[in-house]
């Protein structure tokens, strides 16, 4: 039972594995997949869930609520760029986003994807200079301007809600969720 609005968050690495033998506790929710959370987007499927079984639909009353759950990707999962399609053309040197920023990816309206890309660190404001853009941390260069270059790029985390409230189920309402946690990795302070 939830007493107030709810949003659940589940990191998908771990969770998608469909045996279900690569763990003793059975921590498997093949649902997460992006193949089957286009299917069931409002269906909770727990019916490979041992002693459990059961199928919650998004009308089920105890679930009124919960607004939505995200699967959430990042690290290796995710690309770690966002193309820009106003300047693909033009001739600019690739930049990092200095601020927190997020991107709705809505061409499957059922299964919108949200990237939130992390605000610059202050370590690196130092190392953005023109010189060092199109460098890497795995450049092969052993000289100031490569690999000895600590460089830390903010990281995209994709959300995907799924089982979203009906009182949300519009672009505002998913964006509305989607800054919910999106606005959780950066302090106000």
């Amino acid at each position: 039972m939830l007493e107030r609005p709810t949003i659940i968050l589940i990191e998908a690495e771990g969770w998608r594995n469909e045996r279900g033998q690569d763990d003793e506790d059975s921590r498997v929710w093949p649902q997460l997949k992006t193949e089957y959370l286009q299917e069931k987007h409002d269906v909770l499927d727990f019916l490979h869930v041992v002693n459990h079984n059961c199928k919650y639909r998004r009308d089920d009353a105890m679930l009124e609520n919960l607004l939505a759950v995200f699967r959430l990707r990042s690290g290796t999962e995710t690309p770690q760029y966002i193309p820009d399609r106003d300047v693909w053309d033009e001739d600019n040197t690739p930049r990092n986003f200095t601020q927190l920023s997020g991107f709705l990816d809505d061409t499957v309206p059922e299964l919108p994807h949200y990237f939130s890309v992390g605000r610059l660190p202050n370590t690196q404001k130092t190392q953005d200079k023109k010189e060092n853009r199109e460098l890497y941390k795995l450049d092969n260069n052993l000289d100031e301007n490569g690999a000895t270059i600590a460089f830390k790029h903010q990281q995209i985390v994709e959300m995907v809600p799924f089982f979203v409230h009906p009182d949300f189920q519009t672009n505002e309402g998913i964006l509305s969720l989607c800054r919910c946690p999106h606005y959780l990795r950066t302090s106000p302070a």
